[in-house]
């Protein structure tokens, strides 16, 4: 069963507690708690989304980044619980795996000039299948103590994950707008003939785009395994996929290329977060979660459309 959390639920008391707002934090004030839950269960969603801003820049979609969290969440489980590697290890594998992913990615699109949608699409189910392969060999569930700990780590009564993608944020932030890859990467969503032109390598950038968002994926899939203490195969998928784009959308992302600022993406993973929270308090059906993100990256297609029609 999916929870409002947008993980699988195990049915375990652990994980209904992580759940149900990540603690009770009884010392603060039952509005501000809600709050720092709505930050909390936002953070990892946020990754996502920063990672999948850079694809969307340069006028590119990544329909594999849900299955990467998929595969990842599998992969780092055994990790942690065949192989006893250390977190830190598993971190780094994780994120060379999304690497690869990511640069497979860019060599169908910029090599093959196979169009991203099918590009992604084709590669995002051969990971999938790998990983429901592993998954039907492996169960991994309840990890090292030492793993746990660290998903357990509060400082300010704050979870470690939201200090971690606060880490990718500023990374983010560097890069889009101090770095030439940076600049390359909004010049290629404006215009791909002209930054040529100008001298912008395409695919090296269009190729280390894919592979950031990648990357975030596969950090993802480690932080919900250590989050919900159980590794799965289908933790991510197409709706954490379509989550990560809303959240860019409401952010003010251009589905079109060329425009969106880390800011922007914070503040609509925020308010996607919100809206979720509300539903769930109000008790109502998750798929009109589902429904609701449909209708706002609808909308923002049909805005950007008749702007660019009128202006």
């Amino acid at each position: 069963m999916e929870g409002y959390c947008g993980e699988v639920c195990q049915g375990s008391r652990d994980h209904h507690d992580l759940c149900d707002h990540m603690g009770s934090g009884n010392d603060f004030p039952s509005k501000l708690q809600n709050n720092i839950n709505i930050i909390t269960q936002s953070s990892i969603s946020l990754i996502a989304s920063i990672g999948i801003m850079f694809v969307i820049i340069t006028g590119g979609i990544d329909l594999s980044l849900g299955y990467t969290v998929g595969l990842t969440s599998l992969v780092s489980g055994i990790c942690f619980n065949i192989l006893n590697f250390p977190l830190l290890v598993v971190i780094l594998l994780m994120l060379m795996l999304g690497a690869v992913i990511g640069a497979v990615n860019g060599f169908l699109i910029v090599r093959l000039h196979i169009p991203a949608f099918i590009a992604t699409l084709s590669s995002g189910y051969i990971v999938f299948g790998s990983a429901q392969i592993l998954g039907s060999r492996f169960v991994i569930y309840n990890l090292p103590d030492a793993v746990k700990s660290f998903g357990k780590f509060r400082f300010l009564n704050i979870p470690v994950f939201v200090f971690v993608s606060a880490v990718v944020v500023v990374v983010a932030a560097v890069i889009l707008n101090r770095t030439i890859l940076g600049r390359s990467l909004y010049a290629l969503g404006t215009n791909s003939t002209g930054s040529y032109f100008s001298g912008v390598t395409i695919g090296s950038a269009t190729t280390k785009a894919y592979v950031f968002s990648a990357m975030c994926a596969a950090l993802c899939g480690v932080l919900f395994t250590i989050r919900v203490n159980s590794a799965q195969p289908d933790m991510g998928g197409g709706t954490f996929t379509f989550e990560a784009v809303t959240g860019c959308v409401l952010g003010g992302v251009n589905l079109l290329g060329g425009e969106g600022r880390v800011s922007g993406v914070i503040f609509g993973v925020l308010m996607l977060k919100m809206i979720e929270n509300m539903l769930g308090i109000m008790g109502a059906n998750p798929y009109l979660y589902q429904a609701l993100s449909s209708v706002i990256i609808l909308a923002a297609i049909i805005a950007e459309n008749l702007k660019n029609r009128y202006l």
